[in-house]
């Protein structure tokens, strides 16, 4: 798509994207999932925000719409409106329930990319984030330094926030693995070094 040529590069011509919002508007009955999601990412991108544009994408998503909708382009349409605050509670609601059902495929980048757009506007459900936060303890031999320090981050917010329970204890289990871990990748290291 062209907006999404442009938001990559970055030209934060606002005139650009004001013309082409009531385009995307007018076929949003057409759009894959894939390009709602991109198109909504290339606004977040250059931070501006179209409420109409919004609006309009969050009444047009159902529980039947979304099923339609991978691991990826959920973890994108999540962050995108997380960037904009856009605290709509029917909206969250069924990109929680869609973000839910994706756990199983969704690889780490994806649900550290969910768990954190859910932290950037103050959410903390344990429908999601007790077995997300447990998968992706399984997972963190395979995540990237990155995006173990965004989840970190991500989840140290939704401890403030003041997570019930079971999200208490599984953001606890997974510190004590990220602790066993970086403990152990620090061993190795000095292993390596002690070899060479």
């Amino acid at each position: 798509m062209v907006l999404c040529a442009f938001a990559k590069a970055d030209r934060r011509d606002a005139a650009v994207f004001f013309a082409l919002a009531p385009v995307i508007v007018q076929q949003i009955d057409t759009l894959t999932p894939e390009h709602i999601s991109m198109a909504l990412n290339a606004f977040a991108r250059v931070i501006i925000m179209n409420t109409y544009l919004l609006q309009t994408v969050a009444s047009r998503l159902s529980k039947e719409f979304l099923c339609s909708f991978s691991p990826r382009a959920t973890a994108i349409i999540m962050n995108a409106y997380a960037k904009f605050g856009y605290k709509d509670a029917r909206l969250w609601e069924l990109l929680i329930w869609r973000a839910t059902g994706c756990i199983r495929r969704s690889d780490g980048r994806d649900l550290v990319a969910m768990t954190c757009a859910l932290a950037r506007v103050s959410l903390a459900p344990p429908s999601f984030l007790v077995p997300a936060v447990n998968r992706l303890t399984l997972l963190m031999p395979s995540l990237a330094p990155h995006s173990i320090a965004l989840l970190t981050g991500a989840l140290d917010k939704m401890t403030e926030i003041g997570a019930d329970r079971q999200v208490a204890k599984v953001i606890r289990r997974f510190r004590s693995r990220l602790s066993e871990h970086i403990t152990r990748a620090a061993a190795d290291e000095n292993g390596a070094d002690a070899e060479a």
